[in-house]
């Protein structure tokens, strides 16, 4: 049933959210003769959509606006939330709240279902809007927090809660289970060692490492985001030649016309 046409315009809007009862809802903006007003729904309802285009530099709907806004993002069955990175050189970075594919956040080292999907290098797709982390993200957001992560126990109690996941090596064996942070990068500079990932372990601490493209690692996915000059016509390319992109090759850029 079709119901309140011409009394009331109605809009879905990209964000989940759940009723008090567990219920799956999402948000929807509603506007009547009382005025305007966001308020969640049971996701059956059917609803107009507008679509919109999203630049890079622009936030997007689902951004949280402070650190202790947690948004819902909803991806192959699983919920994630958002986190914004404090670190001074991070740029206030959008990540989700743990590893792709894991069930929950960690609370303990040994904390299996915090782990999440290991992946070959550049085999990892994320959340529409989200991708890998460059060389870049990992430096300025994990390496550089203050100096407060040197060891594992420190990365599981940080903003992060990274979990100590380790790696799955090529013939299917996982190592360093318990005992090293490990995330691919989405870089690899095309040396005989492999691509790019970061390592906290509690002899060497935090540091850059390079694997074989072949192994599989966790992915903790961050927004795609670029800022750029005012009046600059956006482009999809990468922060470095470095930088070609997580396993895809050199991006298209827009068309200036």
């Amino acid at each position: 049933a079709i119901l309140n046409t011409v009394s009331l315009a109605a809009l879905w809007t990209r964000n989940a959210s759940v009723s008090t009862g567990g219920v799956q809802q999402a948000k929807y903006l509603s506007i009547d003769s009382t005025g305007v007003s966001y308020n969640s729904l049971d996701r059956a309802y059917g609803f107009s959509v507008r679509c919109i285009q999203t630049k890079f530099g622009v936030p997007a709907t689902n951004d949280p606006v402070d650190p202790s806004t947690q948004d819902i993002i909803m991806f192959k069955g699983e919920e994630y939330k958002t986190i914004i990175s404090s670190s001074p050189t991070g740029r206030g970075r959008i990540w989700l709240d743990r590893n792709l594919g894991a069930t929950k956040v960690a609370t303990s080292k040994t904390d299996t279902a915090a782990y999440g999907t290991y992946y070959g290098f550049g085999e990892a797709v994320c959340p529409l809007g989200f991708g890998a982390p460059s060389l870049k993200d990992l430096l300025d957001n994990f390496r550089i927090i203050d100096n407060d992560i040197t060891n594992t126990a420190l990365a599981l109690s940080s903003v992060f809660k990274f979990s100590p996941a380790g790696k799955e090596k090529q013939n299917g064996d996982r190592v360093e289970v318990g005992e090293q942070v490990r995330l691919w990068s989405k870089q690899d500079d095309h040396s005989f060692l492999g691509p790019w990932n970061l390592r906290i372990r509690d002899d060497f601490g935090v540091e850059l490492f390079e694997d074989s493209r072949n192994e599989k690692m966790p992915v903790r996915c961050v927004k795609d985001l670029k800022e750029l000059p005012e009046g600059k016509i956006p482009e999809l390319e990468t922060e470095d030649p470095l930088d070609p992109g997580f396993g895809v090759g050199p991006l298209p850029k827009i068309p200036k016309d």
